[in-house]
């Protein structure tokens, strides 16, 4: 369904379904930029655990497995 058409759609509800339709769009925004502002603090942290390349440390755990 293009966003055209679920605009519209939202116009025609009564007052009270909309409102509850936008607080749970609005909570479903809320709860994604807190994940994402938690991830942004975390982001790095890791940095230095290993000694190599994060993709070469995959790798060699893929090929460890396939023995």
């Amino acid at each position: 369904m293009e966003v055209k058409k679920i605009i519209e759609e939202i116009e025609k509800l009564p007052a009270d379904q909309r409102e509850k339709l936008f607080s749970y769009v609005g909570g479903k925004i809320r709860k994604r930029e807190y994940l994402i502002s938690i991830l942004n603090k975390i982001k790095g942290s890791g940095k230095g655990v290993w000694n190599m390349d994060a993709q070469d440390y995959v790798n060699q755990l893929r090929s460890d497995e396939q023995i």
